[in-house]
């Protein structure tokens, strides 16, 4: 006599008949042992600047000192080709024995007298014609032209200034309880993981203070709370440190490489022939947009597409970074408020 034992079990809760369903409790669950935490390393300025040279500070206001060049440029209140007394809008920087050159017009003054910005000139100096002056006119300071046997000119110097930030205290907790620490888990221990996680979450703070944090310090009852300056400031990009290498595109249409070549022209003015642009996703998109109708096709080519990294202008170099965190910010503000196309 043959006999046939048939015993069919199934995963629990899948059985139709009692006792035929495995106990759940003994499931190996299939668990991906790494955790994919979503938006990590996203502090390329933080990281950056953790590379250079640095020191420690001693003091929560921090100082330095700085200065700059006289101005070179000025208007003239508008006036008629024959006036020999105009009015000029800077009175400081018009000199006696100084030559100014009319960008618009092509002529050149002499300035002979100089009483509160009423200046006293000889027009058209040289091979030049005087011409009517319109407001709008750019004037141009050449140089001076003293006299033989004169006395020194009048004196023009720039004030050294100070500028300071404050020593922004960044703090990050996470809690770990005895019990949960000793528990074995899916993706390691917790208390790792958090130590992880929220040290992306500290250099981000840090990253988006560099960028948009404004000075501040307020004195409470048992403290006082300083608040570092940023690049840029607020979302008005009024109150941040970059205020001379700058050039604001606010416009909707498409942002183009004839306008971005001319914003290098302000963005290199001062400073390092290489610099780094810290662009958002969408920046990156329009740059590498740029270089496409140059593509040629190989055949049994399997690549295809453009990825710039370095952007070479006669004004200078730029490394590209892809600043993901400004992505955050690519909608927000109103007429591009917020520095989503890039920041050098």
């Amino acid at each position: 006599m043959t006999t046939h034992l048939t015993v069919q079990h199934f995963l629990d809760g899948e059985g139709s008949t009692a006792g035929t369903s495995i106990l759940g409790g003994r499931r190996i669950r299939d668990v991906e042992p790494k955790i994919a935490l979503l938006g990590a390393d996203q502090a390329p300025m933080t990281a950056l600047l953790s590379q250079l040279r640095k020191y420690p500070c001693t003091d929560p206001k921090i100082e330095w000192q700085e200065d700059v060049f006289p101005a070179v440029t000025d208007t003239i209140t508008a006036t008629s080709s024959t006036d020999a007394s105009v009015t000029a809008t800077t009175a400081a920087l018009w000199r006696a024995g100084d030559l100014w050159f009319n960008g618009d017009s092509g002529e050149v003054i002499l300035v002979t007298a100089n009483s509160s910005g009423s200046l006293t000139v000889v027009r058209g100096v040289g091979d030049t014609d005087a011409q009517d002056i319109a407001t709008a006119d750019n004037w141009f300071y050449i140089a001076n032209a003293s006299e033989t046997g004169s006395q020194a000119r009048a004196k023009l110097t720039t004030q050294i200034t100070q500028p300071y930030n404050y020593c922004q205290l960044f703090k990050e907790s996470f809690e770990v309880t005895g019990t949960l620490n000793a528990t074995k888990l899916y993706g390691g221990p917790d208390l790792k993981y958090l130590r992880y996680k929220h040290a992306q979450i500290h250099q981000r703070d840090k990253e988006r203070s560099l960028w948009f944090g404004v000075r501040s310090k307020t004195v409470g009852t048992t403290g006082v709370t300083y608040t570092s300056k940023g690049l840029v400031g607020d979302a008005t990009g009024d109150h941040g440190f970059i205020t001379t290498n700058e050039s604001v595109s606010n416009s909707t249409g498409a942002y183009s490489e004839t306008t971005f070549d001319t914003d290098l022209q302000t963005a290199f003015r001062y400073g390092s022939d290489t610099k780094f642009m810290f662009a958002s996703p969408m920046a990156l998109s329009t740059v590498s947009s740029w270089g496409r109708s140059s593509i040629r096709d190989v055949p049994r080519a399997d690549t295809w597409g453009i990825a710039i990294t370095r952007y070479i202008s006669p004004h200078g170099e730029l490394n590209i970074v892809n600043e993901k965190m400004l992505y955050d910010y690519s909608t927000a503000g109103t007429g591009g408020t917020w520095p989503a196309v890039g920041s050098f």
